[in-house]
């Protein structure tokens, strides 16, 4: 399956995911310029990430400009973000996905770098491992 890593990355957590992820997945990293509807009709896989920044969420604009060509391939979008996947403030970002987009995709949410006083996740590798594991038992099932 033919996979791409598309992000967006304002503080270099999500660059940093993404690196770990393309090598692991053997995946074609690219930014969200680069990955233009024309270069994402070559994949089987596309995975969409970007930091989570208050209310700004670059991967829900993406997800919509790009949902033409995106809708018929497997999807994983992953946010990254000081602030836990249980807390309303990550509930309300994942909920700014279109509900028509949001139920077509898996999402997923790391944690960002440690932001302020505020005591939060660390960009650690051992984050990525239950998207790789999801990654994984898809391509058992599709290959």
């Amino acid at each position: 399956m033919k996979t791409a890593f598309i992000y967006k990355s304002v503080l270099g957590a999500t660059k940093k995911y993404a690196t770990w992820f393309s090598s692991r997945i053997q995946a074609d990293l690219l930014t969200f310029r680069q990955a233009t509807d024309e270069k994402l009709g070559e994949y089987d896989m596309v995975i969409v990430a970007s930091g989570t920044y208050f209310r700004w969420v670059p991967l829900v604009n993406y997800l919509e400009e790009h949902w033409g060509v995106l809708a018929n391939k497997c999807v994983i979008a992953i946010a990254i973000g000081s602030v836990p996947a249980d807390n309303a403030c990550s509930i309300r970002a994942f909920e700014r996905i279109p509900a028509e987009i949001r139920n077509r995709i898996k999402y997923f949410k790391l944690p960002g770098r440690f932001v302020s006083a505020m005591p939060t996740g660390e960009v650690k590798k051992e984050n990525v491992q239950a998207v790789i594991d999801y990654i994984e038992s898809l391509r058992c099932v599709r290959e």
